[in-house]
This record gives C-alpha cells, sequence and structure tokens, in this order.
C-alpha cells in the first residue's frame, strides 16, 4: 500500500515541477493544480492509474511483443485521457475553476481533452512502463515509511484547506 501512496505523490510532485517549469518559460502566472503545496494530483493518478493497470490486466496478456506494446499504449492513451477529462470536470465542478482548456487545440473534444495532448499521453505512458518504471521504483523504494505517512498527513490538511478556502 505504502508503495501506491508514493506513487501517486512522488508523480504529482513531478507534475507539479514539469508545469511549473512550462508555466515560468512561458512567462505564465499560472499556477500548476489547486493545493497549496507542491502536488499535481492528476500527475500522480495518472501514473497509479496505468501502473495498476500493468500489474492486473497489461502483464497478464499472453501475445506478440508488438500487439502487447500497441494495447499498451491504447490502455495508456485512453486511460490517461479520462483521469485528464475527469480531473478537469471534478475541478470544475466543485471549484468553478479551469486548470486547462483545449478549446483553441485542433481536434479537441470540449475544454478538458484534445487528441494531440491525448496521443503524447498514450506515448509518455508507454514510455514509462516500458522504459522508466523500474528506474523510478527503485527511487521511490528508497522514500522511507515515515515520511509517507508525514506527506499523507500534510496531503489530508491541504485538502482539508483547498475546501474550505475554494470551494464557492
Amino acid at each position: 500500500m505504502m508503495y501506491y501512496i508514493n506513487v501517486l505523490y512522488f508523480f504529482s510532485f513531478l507534475g507539479f515541477c514539469l508545469e511549473s517549469n512550462v508555466y515560468k518559460i512561458n512567462n505564465s502566472n499560472r499556477h500548476s493544480g489547486i493545493f497549496y503545496g507542491p502536488i499535481t494530483m492528476v500527475y500522480g493518478f495518472g501514473i497509479l492509474a496505468i501502473v495498476l493497470l500493468k500489474k492486473y490486466f497489461l502483464d497478464k496478456l499472453q501475445c506478440h511483443k508488438f500487439l502487447k506494446l500497441f494495447i499498451t499504449f491504447l490502455t495508456c492513451w485512453i486511460t490517461l485521457t479520462i483521469i485528464e477529462w475527469l480531473g478537469g470536470n471534478i475541478l470544475y465542478q466543485l471549484f468553478h475553476i479551469n486548470m486547462w482548456n483545449y478549446t483553441k487545440k485542433p481536434f479537441n473534444c470540449g475544454k478538458y481533452i484534445c487528441l494531440e495532448l491525448s496521443l503524447i499521453w498514450g506515448f509518455l505512458g508507454t514510455i514509462y512502463l516500458y522504459c522508466a518504471k523500474d528506474f523510478f521504483d527503485k527511487i521511490i523504494s528508497l522514500i522511507p515509511q515515515k515520511l509517507t505517512i508525514a506527506i499523507l498527513i500534510i496531503n489530508l490538511i491541504d485538502t482539508l484547506l483547498v475546501f474550505i478556502n475554494k470551494l464557492p
């Protein structure tokens, strides 16, 4: 269980760092995520979902390597697109905030998903599962249990503060 909590928060932190740097490069005053702390949960939930799908679905596939690679890509593409769509809709429904808006992008499906980024998520998810997961698992295994519990408690407090201060 601690592994999955660490995956969630580790990649939520990395996602926050990624988006924050993109915003700085683009000279944007935007902020990554809704939390006060340095996490953007959509990234953590995305990686967590594909890690679980790998364990319970993809690892059990008995097929040609190329077909398995293609199924992995489709699984990542669809899963991460659904998570992005859910994340955008949940944030809007709860807080009336649009953290991202793809209506100006070609092949968009409303505000929260577009074909261009969905394909990128599918590609990056596949690269993660095939090339980077073992590396990141080694890093995640080094996180002490006490630190995991502390991060969980801090995030629960952060979540409570978000609901108190940001609900309309």
